[in-house]
């Protein structure tokens, strides 16, 4: 291929008829072609042959991959298949050759003939249920552990379906992206890959894979039971060395249309995988944000394919599913996947759950807790089924009495529950929300820094162990810089402000009493008050009659906390939804933690 990831000309198919196929076969192979159907393929040209008592697969490759890759390519068939798993293995000619090359339109091409696995491709099935999934799973694993020790010069290509590329692939591809919508979808995806995958790509381990392991080239059969049974892998073309987890980021990409409603239907897929390869650490935070990074590639590899090849039907009949591979993982909450996955194997990234009680040091007003759960006794007479309506008179009834309410994590909200639905509901509160009368001041629990992304519209509260992210703020002005704060407390302005969309939002600021403290520190802050003392204050300072003071451990990113609450908070990784009953707007605050709370 080209030096480059990928040639702006693209790889169309070699100009082969059926006509011209079974004159291949029978004088390269000696086989008396009775009957030949194209099969579909991106970039090579796929003839299912038979001599009317035996079925191969005639394989003319795309002339831009070398003999070296394709020879690549067969020896790893016949690993997997030495290792018992069912897949093609390429047939020697008369003349004792695997591949031959022969020239086509002025261009050589490998020409191969592989036996034919039997079976129906996964993809023809509606529905993929656990129990397949799982199989899958557990398919794909075993064949990236056969090729772990695989090695062959043929595995080293510049190939646009290797994910190590997969961002500049689509950074590439784009302007064959014709819809401005969903090119701008596949940017702001892009620009959050990056920064996602950029602190993990170098350990992320690298190895031999077959790279396309999907619904689409993973063959099914009905066993004597009546069940379905993986019966083989198909299509070595992308066989290369890559990242292993690209393996089940490629096979988890391929499933979303089978259940695009159900985006995390593929957790037994990961789960199986797992349990016969079990992932790193890496791996685990990378997966999510590699199946998005597929669904791109796919998708704008498609729309490229159709530009240049326009008679490719097969090319043209994926082109909407190859999108669907990429919205399903791109809307979804990349955290919650992420978070949903780790709790699927079993490797939970904290300890802890969110309670109300680790809001309560963010306020100064005492909160409530509200109860919008099954066993709820404000539920009377189906009124449940009103959904948010009846949650939100709830707490409007509530806050008559009170000045903040707060729900609960992890509560199975009646209100959000389908009566007579073949769909599980998604009605578990992934957050703690705050409902308050009245605008209210938000204080920092912890020191730390503060800074303002224009762009995002994201306030983040950086501490030693924590990260409070608000989310939703209609303004923030810019930040001061130098000066120590003496307190942490985020408050609101005067008067309300339209958000974006329309809806009145509160308006938020914050105040000089919070600002980053500059490299350059003042004398006279070893001095300041502070709500407790620390350790590695001087003595001198620790005067029972005066104030407390702590000395800042690392000065450019500190700010003194604003109080300490009655029991110290464990650390956490969720969302909370702040809510302003009269703005209107919600507030999402993430608290991310690795130990423990410091006060």
């Amino acid at each position: 291929m080209s030096a480059s990831v990928i040639d702006q000309e693209g790889l169309p198919r070699p100009d082969v008829s059926p006509q011209e196929a079974s004159e291949l076969a029978r004088d390269l192979f000696d086989v008396d072609v009775t009957s030949i159907k194209e099969l579909g393929s991106q970039q090579d040209r796929n003839f299912l042959v038979s001599d009317g008592g035996q079925r191969w697969l005639l394989k003319v490759s795309n002339p831009a991959f070398s003999s070296d890759e394709i020879a690549a390519q067969n020896a790893a068939m016949e690993r997997l298949a030495a290792a018992g798993l069912n897949a093609p293995v390429p047939v020697s000619s008369p003349a004792g050759f695997p591949i031959h090359v022969t020239s086509i339109a002025g261009r050589d091409h490998c020409v191969r003939l592989l036996t034919f696995v039997d079976g129906t491709p996964l993809i023809d099935r509606q529905h993929l249920s656990p129990t397949v999934l799982g199989a899958l799973g557990s398919t794909l694993a075993e064949a990236a552990s056969v090729l772990a020790g695989f090695e062959h010069p043929g595995l080293e290509r510049a190939l646009q379906w290797d994910l190590r590329v997969g961002e500049e692939v689509v950074a590439e591809l784009l302007h064959f992206v014709r819809d401005p919508h969903k090119r701008d979808l596949l940017e702001s995806a892009l620009s959050r890959l990056r920064k996602r995958l950029r602190p993990l790509r170098d350990e992320l381990p690298v190895q031999a894979i077959h790279g396309d392991i999907t619904d689409d080239n993973v063959v099914f059969c009905i066993d004597e039971t009546g069940g379905t049974r993986i019966a083989g892998i198909i299509d070595f073309s992308d066989t290369m060395y890559s990242w292993r987890i690209s393996e089940l980021a490629v096979a988890c990409a391929s499933v979303f249309h089978h259940a695009p409603e159900q985006p995390l239907a593929l957790l037994p897929l990961v789960k199986a995988f797992n349990d016969v390869l079990p992932l790193t650490e890496a791996e685990i935070t990378a997966l999510w944000p590699l199946i998005v990074l597929r669904g791109a590639v796919l998708a704008v590899s498609g729309e490229q394919q159709i530009a240049i090849d326009p008679d490719n039907e097969y090319a043209s009949s994926a082109i909407d599913r190859e999108w669907e591979c990429f919205n399903v993982p791109a809307s979804f909450d990349w955290d919650v996947a992420e978070a949903s996955i780790r709790a699927a194997i079993g490797q939970p990234k904290t300890p802890a759950e969110p309670s109300p009680q680790m809001v309560q040091p963010m306020l100064r007003t005492q909160a409530r807790t509200v109860n919008l759960g099954w066993d709820s006794d404000s539920f009377s007479e189906g009124s449940w089924l009103e959904g948010r309506g009846q949650e939100q008179r709830l707490i409007d009834g509530d806050l008559v009495d009170a000045e903040v309410l707060l729900t609960r994590y992890g509560e199975a909200r009646l209100t959000r529950a389908r009566p007579h639905s073949e769909l599980e509901p998604i009605n578990v509160a992934l957050a703690v929300e705050v409902h308050a009368k009245d605008r209210q001041s938000l204080y920092a629990p912890f020191a730390g820094s503060v800074t303002f992304d224009t762009q995002t519209a994201v306030l983040t509260l950086t501490g030693t162990h924590d990260t409070i992210t608000l989310q939703g703020l209609s303004e923030v002005p810019t930040l001061p810089e130098g000066l120590p704060s003496t307190s942490g407390i985020l408050s609101d302005s005067s008067a309300p402000r339209e958000s974006r969309s329309g809806t009145p939002a509160a308006r938020w600021r914050t105040p000089d009493r919070i600002r980053p403290v500059s490299s350059a520190l003042p004398s006279s802050l070893a001095t300041q008050p502070c709500t407790r003392t620390h350790p590695s204050c001087s003595q001198e300072h620790l005067d029972s009659s005066g104030p407390k003071c702590r000395r800042m451990e690392t000065p450019t990113q500190c700010w003194s906390a604003a109080g300490e609450p009655t029991t110290p908070c464990k650390a956490i990784t969720t969302t909370h939804r702040l809510r302003s009953r009269e703005g209107g707007k919600n507030i999402s605050l993430t608290r991310t933690a690795a130990t423990t709370w410091t006060w």
